[in-house]
Formats: structure tokens, C-alpha cells, sequence
């Protein structure tokens, strides 16, 4: 029997994972309100270039999730492979890094400290699969580590050493290392056995399939930031693009009740816990989805009050966000049930019609059109007296448009695989109950809230009418429907057998 548990595994991820994004939101307040948006515009430059060179991880991460949840210990193997393409990602970022610094504003001893954070990303990465693949959990953990510890180290560098975007860069490396050393901790028990020379080779070999879909993660955020920066030459506009996506990453948060999914299907056993899970999946993003449209514009305002003009960017990227989840959680059910790698003789051929190819072709098509429509959107926008905020919102509208296509795309895939049918009644209650609850709220805070009282009251404030209409969603929920029952009622079993 396995001995990944979907539903607990789930619940910790949860719980683990709104936990570090608290406190990684508390870092992000630090810094905005500290930063010129100039500054945070330049950061959020940064990071989209680190995604440019940290798909590369993907090459090992890929295949120790699917050889660990299968029972094959390649630890040693994967630490090995990583510390190999750690060289090959640093020399690639530093190349990058020389061309943008002429062609933005942002500073080169920026782009050249930010060149430490891509093997202490790609070492967290690693780890993350290695526990993935058997304690799906752990993941969470590392978050935590890594989200707490950002807190005291903004407070030494960006506050007390005053050190900018430097200090933000230094606090992330150290706070990742921290990460590394928790996941590393949990992720001991598969890292026996020796190092397998022939494993690495194989993947190496096979690397095109990993990368094949990071063609998409290379045409995502990091190269629009790019492209928008360059058009529009606005460090200002990726300020306001980083905010927005700061307030709706915490609908990621609900893909975490969908941990297990991947790790479980690679083990073979029976499909029966999917319909119940998804139904989970869609109690939680609905609920967060809710929550950052109709309180995001005072998320906004925390942040710092210049970003408040983006509250109809938040909502665009709100709803966009919430089918990003569903489409992830697709495409993991889909490459989980494939077993083209568990041949020794499968061919490039036999790879190439399997769905660890053919899945992620919609998506590297799909994010190509985003690409594409704003590279021509942002050139025609440049001749009209448009705002920052418009060209922001039509980048919104159009990654909104594609991201439900290929959302709905994946579904008719997963009906062709799985006996699976969305339990509709209860999506249309969270829907419905989500609306009443939180519609009624933004108007409240339109009226409680004081945006001339201090952060530290407004922030309290907020907290308190956030509580209230979580509390009241799952009260009604479980008064009226079944799945909530069962989910509510998993968590106080749990914490009833931790109290024991």
C-alpha cells in the first residue's frame, strides 16, 4: 500500500504552504514600502531573467520525481547532475545578464550578484523533486524555511543596511540556503545508494523531453517582463505587474490540495481518489480566487498606496490564475499516467507519441501566441496616448484568454483518460456562496477600512473581515454540501490525532 496519503498530504501542503506565503508577503510589504517602484521594477526584471536559466534543472528534476515514486533511490544521482548544470546556468545567466544590463535600466552589479541565486535555486529545486517523488509534503516545509527567514534578513539588509535591491538579492540567497538545508534534512532517506553513472546518461540523453515544455516557462513571465520592459521602457509598469501578481500568487496556493496527485498516479494505483481531490482543489481556488478579487485592491494599497491604480489588473490576473491551476493539475494527471519510461527500449519515436511530449505541445503553442500578441499589442499601444495601466491590462486580458483555451484544451484530454466528472452542483455552490460571501465584503471594506490610518491598524483590520468570510464560506459549506462535510471533517480528524 502507499504510503502517500492524498487528502492529509494536501491539508499539510495547505497549511504549509499559506503559512510561507504569509510570510513571504510580510517581506514583500517590507520591500515595496522601502523600494522606489524603479527599484522593485528592477528586482522583478531579475527574477524574470533567473527563470530564463533554471529550467535547466527540469533535465534531472524531471525524471527523480517519476525513478523515486517508483521506488529508485537517485538522490546521489540527481545532486550530482545538478551540481553539473548549476556551471552550465550560471555561464548562460551571465551572458544574459551583460546584453540586459545595456538595454535596461537596471543596474549590472545587480545582474551580476543575482548570478548566486541560480544554483541555490536549482539545488532547492532538486530537492523538491527528490521529496516529491515519496513525501510530497516536505515541499511545504522548505517554503516555510525559506519564507520565514526572508523576514529578519529584509529587516538587516534592505532596512537596517539600507542596501536596496542588493539587500533583496542577499536576503533571498541566504533564505534559500536555509531552505536547502531543511529539504536536504527531509530528504535524507532517499539519497543512499550510489552515485549511477548510467542514470545520469540516460537523462541527459532524454533531456529534450524535460525541456520540450520548458519552452513555455522560457516564453512565460521572464521573457514578457523582458519584452515589456524593452517596448515600453517602463521599470514602473513591472512594478505594478509584480504587485498585481503578488496579491493573486495566493490562488497557487490551492494546487497545493492536489500535492499528491502526480507522485500517486507514477505508484499505479487506482484513480478513484481524483474526482474527490479535484472537488477539494476547487473548494480551496475558489475560495482564494474570491478573496484576492474582491480584497485586492487593499492587498494593493499594503503593498504600497501607488499600486492601488492596478485593482482591475488583479482581478483580470485573478481569474486567469485560477485556470494556470487547472490546467498544472491536468497536466500532471496526464504525464503521471504515462509509461513509456518504465520501457528500457522505447524508442525516440515511442517518447516523442507519448504524452510526456505531447501534453505540454498546447502549452509551448499557447504561451507563444501570448508572446507573440503582446509583442504586436504593445507596438500598436506605443502609438496611442495609453497608460502604463492599459498596456498592464491588455497583457492581462490576453494571457486571461489563452490560459482558459488551453485550460479547457487539457479537460477533453483528461476525459479521454480518466472516468472522471466534475461534481458541478458543488462547484456551483463554492461559486455562488464565494460570491455572496465576498461580494458583500469589498463593500464593507469600502466602508471600514481608513486608508489614512496606520499600515499596522489597516493591516489588523483586513485581517479580521479575511477571517470572517473564511469562516462564514466554510460554515455554509459544510452546512450545505457534502464534499466540504468530508474535507472539513478530515481536518478535525487529523488535529484530533496530533493532540493525541
Amino acid at each position: 500500500m502507499s504510503g502517500i496519503r492524498v487528502t492529509y498530504t494536501g491539508l499539510i501542503s495547505l497549511s504549509g504552504g499559506i503559512a510561507a506565503v504569509m510570510a513571504s508577503s510580510i517581506f514583500t510589504v517590507l520591500i515595496t514600502r522601502k523600494l522606489l517602484p524603479e527599484e522593485y521594477g528592477a528586482w522583478g526584471v531579475i527574477s524574470g531573467v533567473i527563470i530564463y536559466v533554471v529550467f535547466i534543472g527540469t533535465i534531472t528534476s524531471f525524471w527523480t520525481t517519476r525513478e523515486i515514486s517508483r521506488g529508485r533511490y537517485v538522490g546521489k544521482t540527481q545532486m550530482m547532475g545538478t551540481s553539473l548544470l548549476s556551471v552550465v546556468a550560471v555561464i548562460a545567466y551571465l551572458f544574459i545578464a551583460y546584453f540586459l544590463g545595456y538595454l535596461t535600466e537596471v543596474k549590472i552589479e545587480y545582474l551580476l550578484l543575482a548570478s548566486f541565486l541560480i544554483p541555490t535555486s536549482l539545488f532547492v529545486g532538486a530537492l523538491q523533486a527528490i521529496n516529491l517523488g515519496k513525501r510530497p509534503q516536505a515541499i511545504s516545509y522548505g517554503n516555510l524555511a525559506f519564507g520565514i527567514s526572508q523576514i529578519p534578513n529584509a529587516l538587516i539588509f534592505v532596512y537596517l543596511f539600507d542596501m536596496s535591491v542588493t539587500g533583496i538579492i542577499l536576503s533571498v540567497i541566504i533564505s534559500q540556503i536555509i531552505s536547502i538545508i531543511v529539504l536536504l534534512i527531509l530528504a535524507k532517506p532517499y539519497l543512499r545508494g550510489a552515485f549511477q553513472y548510467n542514470i545520469l546518461k540516460k537523462w541527459f540523453k532524454l533531456s529534450w523531453i524535460p525541456l520540450y515544455p520548458s519552452i513555455a516557462t522560457f516564453l512565460d513571465s521572464g521573457l514578457q517582463i523582458t519584452i515589456f520592459t524593452i517596448i515600453t521602457g517602463s521599470l514602473l509598469g513591472i512594478a505594478y505587474w509584480s504587485a498585481s501578481i503578488m496579491v493573486v500568487s495566493m490562488i497557487s496556493l490551492s494546487s497545493l490540495m492536489s500535492t499528491a496527485i502526480y507522485p500517486k498516479l507514477l505508484e499505479g494505483n487506482n484513480r478513484s481518489f481524483v474526482q474527490s481531490n479535484l472537488t477539494h482543489l476547487f473548494f480551496v481556488g475558489i475560495l482564494l480566487t474570491a478573496i484576492a478579487i474582491s480584497l485586492g485592491q487593499s492587498a494593493l494599497f499594503i503593498l504600497n498606496p501607488i499600486y492601488v491604480d492596478a485593482y482591475y489588473l488583479v482581478i483580470i490576473l485573478s481569474i486567469g490564475s485560477f485556470f494556470v491551476v487547472m490546467r498544472n493539475i491536468f497536466k500532471q494527471m496526464l504525464t503521471a499516467i504515462e509509461t513509456v519510461d518504465l520501457n528500457e527500449k522505447s524508442t525516440k519515436k515511442d517518447y516523442l507519441k507519448s504524452k510526456l511530449f505531447t501534453v505540454h505541445t498546447a502549452q509551448n503553442i499557447a504561451t507563444a501566441i501570448i508572446v507573440i500578441s503582446l509583442v504586436i499589442g504593445l507596438i500598436v499601444l506605443t502609438e496611442t496616448n495609453t497608460t502604463i495601466i492599459n498596456y498592464l491590462e491588455y497583457w492581462a486580458f490576453v494571457v486571461l484568454v489563452v490560459e482558459i483555451s488551453l485550460a479547457f484544451y487539457l479537460y477533453v484530454r483528461i476525459k479521454q483518460n480518466f472516468d472522471l466528472k466534475f461534481e458541478t452542483f458543488s462547484i456551483l455552490k463554492y461559486s455562488l456562496v464565494s460570491a455572496g460571501i465576498f461580494g458583500s465584503l469589498h463593500y464593507v471594506t469600502e466602508i471600514v477600512l481608513n486608508y489614512q490610518s496606520s499600515i499596522f491598524d489597516f493591516v489588523a483590520i483586513l485581517l479580521v473581515i479575511i477571517s470572517t468570510g473564511i469562516i462564514a464560506y466554510l460554515f455554509i459549506n459544510y452546512l450545505i454540501d457534502y464534499r466540504s462535510r468530508e474535507l472539513i471533517n478530515s481536518i478535525i480528524t487529523e488535529l484530533k490525532n496530533k493532540s493525541k
